[in-house]
């Protein structure tokens, strides 16, 4: 479960900056009541264009001894925008505690659906060689 709240430090013609601070508290049988402050950044600048680049970061930071420190690169994207669909490449990293970090590079395509939405595919490098598929949906509503 999350609270709390968050700012856009940064929007111009080029590009945003999104902020949020939360505090996140882990449910369920094996959490112990672990609680977090949980810093997140997602940012978009467009290099070209047709050529956005995406970054989006967030952390888990422990304030109970139940909690283990966290990190994760969801993504950090280049892509570049045709008319009815993107194609990119990019790479997104997880570390937890004092293992090592966890390289993930991918490869996406997006289907832009109009008023439907987008839809994501992803074709990621995971850990011990192996690979992933990730499916993503995305639909903004403006009011």
């Amino acid at each position: 479960m999350w609270i709390g709240g968050g700012a856009l430090p940064f929007d111009g013609p080029k590009g945003f900056l999104i902020t949020e601070g939360l505090l996140a508290r882990a449910f369920g049988e094996h959490a112990n009541g672990a609680l977090y402050l949980q810093p997140y950044f997602l940012g978009v600048y467009r290099v070209a264009p047709r050529v956005p680049f995406e970054a989006s970061y967030f952390a888990y930071v422990p304030l109970n001894d139940a909690g283990t420190a966290q990190h994760l690169l969801e993504r950090a994207k280049l892509e570049y925008d045709f008319a009815r669909f993107k194609a990119g490449a990019g790479y997104s990293a997880y570390k937890f505690g004092d293992l090592a970090w966890h390289h993930k590079p991918f490869i996406t395509a997006t289907l832009k659906a109009g008023g439907l939405g987008n839809f994501e595919v992803w074709l990621q490098h995971v850990p011990d060689d192996q690979l992933a598929v990730q499916f993503r949906y995305a639909k903004v509503f403006v009011h």
